[in-house]
């Protein structure tokens, strides 16, 4: 048996264990809920909060139970409590974000829960393995709690639906259909009322963003799940939003401009099956707007590479290849034709693209090449040498066409 087929057995196993406290779990999930999201209960009162409690009992049954009989998780309906919960909210002139927010808030309780009772009693004859399959345990499971919340939550916008358009100038709707209108507002071009917007989206438009698009490269792919990773790595505040075809699209904020390790340490992940594009940093609306702009292109680049894996490109590691790549058919003609042997898939000329790139950004200094990539000075002219005569061209001057081809090359390519 594969390692994924083994942590499913576990996760089956794990859940029907649980189940039975599912009632006990659903109590604390809803004082949580309530204190986090009291809208959901005004004044706390004993038959609004019943109605929360007999909703949370039904989904955490729910989650539970499909983990444990290896139901689809995206097969599930809302449940009929929390219908009846929204029905209760809209009556009173509640507001169905706050509903959404609240799944938010639950599930992540519950992923704490559920985390301290698998490292807890995974099979301790599994000892020597445990490690992977720990990992694969609680990937498996996150993505299951992840698509029950995405569904039951597309669900009940589906079911209860909101206006769906700001005007010029205001901001309105609820729900995951007036968060999309208000961010598609917000990244136009027509005036917007800033702070009613942060209010509706429940998230300070004021601070320095970094907007992140990330898309599924499979049908399986989790793309919320490694949007949800990326964030926490951050432990900022974020605002995500489904944008179609498994796509999502997110902004991660901070009071001041994030430090450029940090960023650097964002790149480095790497998520499993999902292209994610990471804009620059930038404050208020126009930052808002102008890093998400970046983050697609980023996202848009990255996908150009032929076979495309998993992982984040950041915008500033092929801003120049962004543009260069504008007209992706062309720009790869130019590269082939300016590279010409030095293109080719081979793992010793990869070793003098990368030279070639160092030599080429620190002014044609070897010496200074040769700090950048770790080896000896006599090593860069060896590699500078067998370059010119793949391209049949000295490098001493007019080498313009040829950063651009090598930068083109990289983002189409890889190095």
């Amino acid at each position: 048996m594969t390692l994924d087929e083994i942590a499913d057995g576990e996760v089956r196993r794990l859940a029907r264990a649980l189940l039975p406290q599912s009632e006990v779990i659903a109590g604390q999930v809803t004082e949580h809920v309530v204190r986090l999201v009291p809208e959901l209960a005004p004044a706390g009162g004993e038959d609004a909060v019943a109605v929360v409690r007999h909703s949370t009992d039904q989904n955490i049954g729910a989650m539970l139970a499909t983990m444990a009989f290896g139901v689809p998780s995206t097969t599930i309906d809302a449940p009929a409590g929390t219908q009846d919960l929204v029905r209760r909210m809209l009556a009173g002139g509640g507001d169905v974000t706050h509903l959404l927010r609240a799944y938010r808030v639950g599930h992540d309780l519950l992923w704490r829960i559920w985390t301290d009772h698998v490292e807890a009693e995974l099979d301790s004859s599994t000892a020597d393995d445990r490690g992977p399959l720990l990992l694969a345990v609680l990937r498996t499971s996150s993505r299951h709690l992840f698509d029950f919340i995405d569904a039951v939550c597309q669900r009940i916008v589906a079911d209860f639906p909101t206006d769906p358009g700001p005007g010029p100038g205001r901001v309105g709707g609820t729900g995951e259909l007036g968060r999309a209108a208000v961010v598609r507002a917000l990244l136009g071009s027509e005036a917007v009322d800033v702070p009613a917007a942060g209010r509706a989206l429940g998230h300070d438009l004021t601070r320095v963003h970094v907007a992140l698009v990330a898309s599924p490269l499979s049908d399986t792919a989790g793309v919320r799940h490694e949007v949800q990773r990326l964030i926490d790595r951050t432990g900022a505040p974020a605002l995500t939003l489904p944008a179609g075809d498994g796509t999502w699209w997110g902004w991660i904020s901070w009071p001041a401009r994030p430090g450029e390790d940090e960023l650097v340490d964002l790149a480095r992940l790497t998520p499993d099956d999902v292209l994610i594009g990471l804009g620059e940093p930038g404050r208020g609306r126009e930052g808002f707007r102008t890093s998400h702009t970046r983050a697609r292109e980023a996202e848009r680049v990255a996908r150009l590479r032929p076979g495309p894996r998993g992982g984040v490109t950041r915008f500033a590691d092929v801003e120049l290849a962004a543009v260069l790549c504008a007209d992706p058919d062309r720009a790869r003609r130019f590269a082939t034709d300016r590279l010409g042997r030095l293109a080719e898939d081979d793992e010793a000329v990869e070793r003098l693209r990368a030279t070639l790139r160092a030599y080429l950004a620190h002014g044609h200094s070897r010496a200074d090449a040769a700090r950048a990539l770790a080896v000896h000075h006599k090593t860069v002219t060896y590699r500078i040498g067998q370059a010119e005569k793949l391209l049949g061209r000295s490098l001493t001057s007019g080498t313009g066409d040829l950063d651009a081809a090598l930068t083109i090359h990289a983002a189409l390519h890889g190095p």
